[in-house]
C-alpha cells in the first residue's frame, strides 16, 4: 500500500475498543481531531521508536481510562482516546 508523503499511517486506540490502524494529514489539527482535543505526546517503554499522542486534558476532563503506560521507571495512565506513531 502506497501511502501519500502528506499522510502518516497511525494506531488509534480508543477506550474499550481494539486499536484500529488508520492513515490521516500530518498537520496539527488532524492529530487534534484523531484525540478530541489538544495533543500532548509521551512514551511507553514497551514501544521503543514510537510516540503516543493523547489528549493533554483528558484526565482533568475526566475521559474514560484507556490504557496503562511505563515512561522513565514510572507507571501512568492515559484517559481518552490516543494513537501510536513512528518518531
Amino acid at each position: 500500500m502506497t501511502i501519500n508523503p502528506n499522510k502518516r499511517r497511525i494506531v488509534v486506540v480508543e477506550p474499550g475498543k481494539l486499536p484500529e490502524e488508520r492513515i490521516i494529514g500530518e498537520n496539527l489539527e488532524d492529530f487534534q481531531k484523531v484525540v478530541g482535543g489538544n495533543i500532548e505526546t509521551t512514551r511507553d517503554e514497551k514501544l521503543p521508536g514510537m510516540i503516543i499522542v493523547v489528549n493533554e486534558e483528558g484526565k482533568i476532563r475526566g475521559l474514560p481510562w484507556n490504557r496503562r503506560i511505563k515512561n522513565g521507571g514510572a507507571i501512568d495512565y492515559i484517559s481518552g482516546t490516543f494513537f501510536v506513531i513512528g518518531d
